[in-house]
């Protein structure tokens, strides 16, 4: 049962390109990653878990274990790419237990990946997320509402979507998946875990928001999925860093 006791507050390893640095790649321990994060889950999800990039092909990857009996609680992998006008990081792989969903611990993961990146470059201001899963669509969405100054794409609510934030993310859309159809108006893109795969996944329970559940159930289909895009492009580098940090630090 994937009902494991948390024990202390979760220790997070960052890995920088696995696949580029031996000392990394072998920390990497991928069948431990998968068993431990399958527990409780059903069989048959499992086996539809299919993903465009292993783990090890990830430009950052982190990994969140239990500190006391070194359990995988959660995974994030992100991929830094660029559409012809900006960088962005695709959050292409994100997974957390169950039972910690909803708390803060993908918020420091996604805060992390951010910062560490900074290292060798400015810290990221686009971030983005290809999704079927409405409790990682409600985290992307919160991550956004800790930045003054941030858009987020799509909002469940019927509204009017700048032009800006529409060819962002149609520009992003366009790398993550060209041969799909995207609509911007509701950031499906259709087919996607068809082609895309559909990663990470557990059974999730109809949202709450009747925005949210409007979204997932009647405007995607079985086999898509909402590309989400978190654009803090109104701020200043300083001041996402600041708040990058404060997410970090959280306990």
């Amino acid at each position: 049962m994937n009902q494991m006791l948390v024990t202390a507050e979760p220790r997070l390893t960052y890995l920088r390109d696995p696949m580029a640095d031996p000392r990394a790649f072998a920390m990497l321990d991928l069948e431990r990653i998968r068993l431990d994060l399958s527990e409780g889950v059903p069989a048959e999800v499992v086996a539809g878990w299919r993903f465009c990039h292993p783990l090890a092909e990830h430009d950052h990857l982190v990994i969140a274990e239990d500190p006391v009996n070194q359990r995988v609680l959660g995974v994030l992998g992100a991929l830094e790419l660029a559409t012809a006008r900006e960088p962005f990081l695709l959050m292409e792989t994100a997974f957390v237990i169950p039972r910690l969903r909803g708390q803060r611990l993908m918020r420091r993961m996604m805060a992390l990946v951010m910062l560490r990146a900074a290292g060798s470059g400015p810290i990221p201001q686009v971030l983005a997320a290809r999704t079927a899963s409405p409790a990682w669509y409600r985290t992307l969405r919160a991550f956004a509402a800790r930045f003054p100054g941030a858009v987020f794409y799509p909002e469940p609510a019927d509204g009017v979507i700048s032009l800006a934030t529409a060819g962002l993310a149609r520009r992003i859309a366009r790398e993550v998946c060209a041969r799909l159809r995207f609509d911007p108006g509701t950031g499906a893109l259709r087919g996607a875990r068809a082609v895309c795969g559909q990663g990470w996944t557990t059974p999730e329970a109809a949202p709450a928001d009747p925005a949210i559940a409007a979204l997932f159930q009647q405007v995607l289909r079985p086999a898509d999925q909402v590309l989400s895009v978190v654009d803090l492009r109104r701020m200043t580098e300083d001041t996402v860093t600041n708040e990058a940090r404060r997410i970090w630090r959280a306990r």
